[in-house]
């Protein structure tokens, strides 16, 4: 089967278990720095009335909208792993022109660009680890920036 899946749907194999089971273990903690993008995107995606797709995993970019390409980054001062073992994370985004790769043709680009139209830069400022719970959308920040404006003040800079 292709496209979106249920909650619901049996593993088969996995008595008793569902797709829901294995989303809650591998997907269950939003604070993970690998989860915390995907999670960002599907919140720009709902904002901008997308959430009836599915995440478009391998384009150059990350959401279309009205006809343009949005590139979603995210960052959070609170990781997954205990503040203790590395303190506070420090809040940057990643710009860096890369070699596009287009789903939707199968092909790739010769030359690193910056292949979104713009980059919306998503922030869960909480700083407290007992608190930190990104699934608390009111908390979150979002900067829209024109990736020409990245390109005027940034240049080949990554970061």
């Amino acid at each position: 089967m292709r496209g979106p899946r249920s909650p619901a749907d049996a593993i088969p194999g996995l008595a008793g278990s569902t797709l829901a089971d294995f989303w809650r273990w591998a997907y269950g903690d939003l604070r993970e720095n690998t989860v915390r993008p995907a999670f960002a995107e599907f919140i720009v995606g709902t904002l901008l009335g997308l959430e009836s797709s599915s995440r478009p995993v391998w384009n150059a970019w990350d959401l279309d909208w009205r006809g343009a390409r949005i590139e979603v980054k995210s960052a959070a001062y609170v990781q997954a792993w205990p503040a203790s073992r590395r303190g506070r994370s420090p809040i940057q985004f990643d710009i860096a022109r890369k070699i596009p790769w287009h789903a939707e043709t199968a092909e790739t680009g010769t030359e690193p660009v910056r292949s979104a139209d713009c980059y919306v830069f998503c922030l869960y400022p909480e700083q407290d680890e007992a608190r930190a719970d990104p699934i608390d959308v009111p908390a979150w920040r979002f900067w829209v920036v024109p990736t020409h404006r990245i390109e005027q003040v940034f240049g080949g800079q990554a970061k």
